[in-house]
């Protein structure tokens, strides 16, 4: 039974989703809740409990269930500040000095860089994690419990951990299980002050334009941020505007602007942009050289800034778990500023500010002396940007790779990176652009090409600009845009994948990985004809006796399976005797396959051949992923098999040059013999009836029936019964249909 409500105050309309909105506590916890328990206790309390779930172990509807840790949620809403203070601190001590009569110290970290008050609480052994603030009469907490999952308990531990374990485990850490309370509670203080200062945030949409920050757009209009940031602005929040009181000063505006709808900063794209007009160009450049700092808070200079006259980027609060980026510059007495909390939004910034720059054109100047009349001239015209072409730099070539590769992992997954390289765009009226593109790539909409280094030459006819082509880039096409204060131009290019991502991608949805690298572009027939081979043979193994295993493929190109991948999962193929084309093991859900594109058909049957060995370890009792028992399958089939081998002259089978052979037969033409559909089925098979277990002749029965039926036309399968007998209860067992 799945129970959803929320925590609602019985005293007034106040919901905790007004502080920890669902979707994005389900968002920050990468997990769907499954309940949602409202402990609700007083009219100034509200709590709720999640148990949430991360994913499924296998088939994603009947998989073993992966649970995230237990979550805590919690606010107090105090008559005022004094009491909300006392309250806080009344928790912080019970807590403290509950685990100092246990015996235990528990880890603490001052969050007080975001709050009033706040502190993150962790335990020394790992795993739990919690964080307590006070902002006004608000008090905030947040617990997760800790995470006691074990690998072992779902895969054999002298095997590598599926994919979708390693990033399981990966996700709730202690470390990310820290990480991710924090910005839970970040994500409610936003909420509380927004509370506290009477501030509404619009439901949907960004406020309108002049609005709220319509002084502060004079040099960062909206649909600027938007193309840079390749984001739609949430809503936006005007600080300050109009003449300021600070001395030397004529004109200011700062506007905040959020773009991430949880309201978090911790690794958000937030920002706010601001700009002052002085009376001199040395009072800009002096503060361009150094913001003011009343507070004497704690800033550290990172860089210089070459844009403008010039300027700084400073770092504040550097050793706090929110650092504030500040960077200034100045063009005359105009001072324009970006602060950020994303820490690889430089560029960005760099962006919004040489625009800006731009904007300004004839830098502001003071007001001129009743005695002296200020020059005019005529507005020169503006011209829209053009785009003739874009190409990579160096070639003639308009496509740019979604990523390049990088390297493989310990289990042969093969990574990518970012793809870093230089774009050449030809036309005109292209001086003081800043580019963007409409690729968004994954569903959080985040841009999945960035640009950098933006230079002009021959008048504006050409730009040369680093660009930035992330993993995640939608292939196909996508258009690059070009804006400057005279307008915007867009024009397609084609982003590229590899035969390695576009598998990724197709596959995306099913528990199928893939070891080794594609590196041609993508698609192309003989990923076409993979695809087409790897469906052919999952479609052998739909049905419930197959599902319920949970059998995760793992593919591995040719290359990859012959220069490490065979020897690591199938053994040794020199002490073997013979090379193989995949593997299984009763210790967890995973076949290993090799994909040889010039016998593709060969795949799909070892697809079902790997799988029937699953069904076979489950039907014996051995299959460690999923509870099982030993049915009576293997005893029927040595009733069937032992007659028939027990003077058979054709046993043992033997291997020369990696081929089979019948015993005194030297030719290795696949052929039935003694209730085997052919060779291999007997390897390991031997007259005297002991330890035969009979794997490989399941195997090859049940993909002789499926792929190679010719193989019953011949008098030994026509004419012994025991054939016919096997087949049955091979379909009785659901090994075939």
């Amino acid at each position: 039974m799945i129970q959803l409500n929320a925590a609602v105050s019985p005293c007034s309309d106040d919901s905790i989703d007004n502080y920890f909105p669902r979707p994005q506590v389900e968002s920050i916890f990468k997990a769907t809740t499954v309940t949602a328990k409202d402990i609700t206790s007083s009219c100034n309390d509200l709590e709720i409990q999640y148990k949430m779930i991360f994913g499924r172990y296998g088939d994603q509807t009947t998989g073993i269930p992966l649970s995230a840790p237990d979550l805590s949620l919690k606010v107090h809403v105090s008559i005022n500040s004094t009491e909300a203070r006392n309250y806080y601190q009344d928790t912080i001590n019970a807590i403290t000095q509950g685990s100092a009569n246990s015996g235990i110290k528990l880890n603490t970290q001052s969050l007080s860089a975001v709050a009033e008050e706040a502190i993150l609480i962790s335990s020394p052994l790992g795993g739990g994690s919690s964080a307590y603030a006070r902002q006004g009469k608000y008090v905030l907490s947040v617990i997760a419990g800790s995470f006691a999952g074990n690998p072992a308990q779902f895969a054999d531990p002298n095997k590598p951990l599926p994919p979708i374990l390693q990033q399981y485990f990966s996700e709730y850490s202690a470390e990310s299980v820290k990480s991710k309370v924090q910005d839970l509670l970040f994500l409610s203080l936003g909420k509380a002050k927004t509370k506290l200062t009477g501030t509404t945030i619009p439901s949907t949409g960004p406020a309108e334009t002049g609005k709220d920050c319509g002084p502060a757009e004079k040099y960062f209009p909206k649909s600027r941020v938007e193309s840079i940031y390749g984001k739609k602005i949430i809503y936006t929040i005007l600080v300050k505007a109009g003449a300021v009181n600070q001395a030397g000063t004529k004109e200011s505006a700062n506007c905040r602007i959020f773009l991430d709808p949880n309201n978090s900063l911790s690794g958000s794209d937030n920002l706010a942009t601001s700009y002052v007009v002085y009376n001199s160009n040395s009072l800009a450049a002096n503060a361009a050289a150094k913001p003011d700092n009343p507070a004497n808070i704690q800033m550290n200079k990172v860089a210089d800034i070459n844009i403008g006259d010039g300027g700084t980027l400073w770092i504040v609060g550097a050793n706090s778990p929110l650092p504030t980026y500040m960077m200034q510059v100045h063009k005359g007495p105009l001072l324009l500023g970006v602060l950020y909390w994303n820490s690889n939004n430089r560029s960005k910034a760099e962006d919004l500010l040489r625009a800006a720059v731009q904007d300004s054109k004839s830098s502001p100047t003071p007001s001129p002396s009743k005695s002296v009349q200020p020059s005019t001239s005529k507005t020169p015209e503006t011209k829209a940007p053009v785009i003739t072409s874009i190409t990579r730099s160096g070639t003639k070539n308009s496509d740019f790779p979604a990523g390049v590769f990088s390297d493989f992992t310990s289990d042969g997954q093969a990574l990518y990176k970012y793809y870093y390289g230089y774009a050449t765009i030809r036309g005109k009226n292209l001086s003081g652009s800043v580019l963007s593109s409409d690729n968004k790539g994954n569903l959080a909409g985040d841009p999945a090409i960035e640009f950098r280094k933006i230079e002009s030459y021959d008048n504006g006819k050409m730009l040369i600009a680093q660009i930035i082509v992330k993993t995640f880039a939608k292939e196909g096409a996508t258009n690059i845009i070009v804006t400057n204060h005279n307008g915007q131009s867009k024009y397609p290019v084609t982003i590229t994948i590899t035969g390695t991502q576009y598998l990724q991608r197709f596959y995306k949805d099913k528990p199928i990985f893939f070891g080794g690298d594609w590196p041609d572009k993508a698609p192309n027939s003989n990923i076409t004809n993979l695809i087409q081979a790897i469906n052919k043979g999952l479609s052998t193994i739909n049905n419930p006796n197959y599902q319920k295993l949970f059998i995760i493929p793992y593919i591995f190109e040719a290359d990859a399976w012959n220069d490490f991948a065979e020897t690591r999962f199938c053994g040794d193929s020199a002490s073997r005797g013979f090379r193989a084309a995949g593997c299984a093991s009763p210790g967890d859900s995973i076949i290993y396959l090799e994909a040889d594109l010039s016998d593709l058909d060969w795949l799909s049957q070892t697809i079902l051949h790997e799988s029937a060995h699953k069904l076979h370890f489950y039907n014996l009792g051995k299959y460690f992923p999923i509870p099982s028992r030993p049915s009576g399958f293997q005893a029927r089939i040595k009733t069937l098999s032992d007659p028939e081998i027990a003077y058979c002259i054709y046993i043992p089978v033997e291997t020369l040059g990696g081929r089979f052979y019948w015993f005194g037969d030297n030719d290795p033409l696949r052929k039935p013999r003694c209730g085997f559909i052919y060779q291999y089925g007997a390897s390991g098979v031997y007259r005297d009836l002991k330890n035969n277990d009979y794997y490989e002749h399941v195997a090859t029965l049940t993909q002789a029936h499926v792929f190679a039926g010719d193989l019953f036309n011949y008098p030994e399968a026509k004419n012994n019964p025991a054939y016919g007998k096997e087949i049955n209860l091979l379909k009785e067992y659901g090994f075939i249909k």
